[in-house]
């Protein structure tokens, strides 16, 4: 007897990512693949770096960013990576490699590094007389700003 509970998802799934690897890497092009499978260009990217599956010549040919990837070096690449994971602030990355966000990121994401997290803020309570200190000195509220709120 058949057990209808059995669960295939998985293995349909898996079986399908495999096929679209062996599309991909057999040439057949973004376009017919969505097509043929029902699914968007970034689940087949997310199938395909899942799988860590090397990108073909020309996937950066259709943006100012990926006209820049293409011909980034590798060395580039890694002193990029070395920047961003100093703490190097986003805008000089972006000036000193000549590269936008999109770019940056896609350098990024390709060798798996993790994104920083922005610091986020923490209210703290300011005692009474520095509240009428600021309201009697009429002090800006970009003042009280940083005397209510405490980065981290």
């Amino acid at each position: 007897m058949f057990n209808y509970d059995y669960d295939f998802t998985e293995e349909l799934l898996e079986y399908d990512e495999q096929v679209i690897i062996s599309r991909y890497k057999l040439g057949v092009t973004l376009k017919e693949i969505i097509r043929m499978h029902g699914i968007s260009y970034g689940k087949l990217y997310e199938i395909l770096n899942r799988h860590n599956v090397p990108r073909t010549v020309g996937r950066y040919n259709n943006s100012a960013s990926g006209d820049r990837l293409s011909y980034m070096s590798e060395g580039e690449k890694i002193n990029l990576i070395n920047d961003y994971e100093n703490g190097m602030a986003l805008s000089l990355i972006y000036s000193k490699y000549h590269i936008n966000k999109h770019g940056c990121y896609t350098v990024l994401d390709e060798a798996q590094v993790p994104r920083r997290n922005k610091p986020f803020l923490i209210a703290i309570e300011v005692p009474l007389p520095v509240k009428r200190f600021l309201r009697r000195t009429r002090i800006s509220n970009i003042m009280k700003t940083h005397l209510s709120v405490k980065h981290f």
